[in-house]
């Protein structure tokens, strides 16, 4: 199961590399868009107010739970390509962990739903690249059984609890993918 691994000793899950993270990239972004003089950077800087992210991340992590509940280490982008499955023994493998930090384990679990509503361009992906279908989220029903599956576990109030903080995160989650594009775009010379 996701996050059922012994972490090495000398892993510290003590601190929450999330909003490390997202600072960071936030920081790195506006710095590049301010230096920036054409007119892909000014319409980004004209719709995206530093002020305003900020405040925003600053309110979704005061609603966050403390940073030393449920975290673990988390893949931080777990769409179905990473998830590597062998058909004939059953194995499961976890790749692309260039994110992997301590987190909390709910942000992991609303990443992967996101991925839900496809968007990345896959081949096999019937929504083209950059536009998801938000209407293959799943609903609260399957959202709440992939909890008790992921917690295993029918005590409904973990599950309530559990779910609550991926609803949450599933709005952070926006928020580390869209400030990664933006730091990206900055940092890479594109702001389209």
């Amino acid at each position: 199961f996701l996050h059922d691994f012994e972490a090495p000793p000398n892993l510290d899950l003590g601190g929450c590399g999330l909003w490390t993270t997202l600072e960071a990239w936030r920081t790195t972004a506006f710095a590049g868009l301010t230096k920036r003089d054409d007119a892909a950077a000014a319409a980004v800087r004209n719709e995206f107010s530093e002020k305003r992210v900020s405040e925003t991340l600053d309110a979704l992590r005061k609603k966050a739970p403390p940073d030393d509940q449920n975290m673990v280490f988390a893949h931080n982008d777990l769409l179905a390509a990473n998830i590597l499955v062998d058909a004939e023994s059953g194995t499961v493998r976890i790749v692309d962990l260039e994110y992997g930090a301590p987190s909390y384990a709910a942000f992991d679990v609303a990443n992967h739903l996101n991925e839900w509503a496809g968007g990345t361009g896959d081949v096999d992906d019937a929504v083209p690249l950059g536009a998801p279908d938000w209407s293959r989220l799943p609903t609260s029903d399957e959202t709440r059984a992939w909890v008790a599956a992921y917690l295993r576990t029918e005590e409904a109030e973990a599950i309530d609890a559990f779910s609550r903080d991926v609803e949450l995160f599933l709005v952070v989650d926006h928020f580390y993918w869209g400030l990664w594009g933006l730091n990206q775009s900055c940092t890479e010379g594109d702001a389209d």
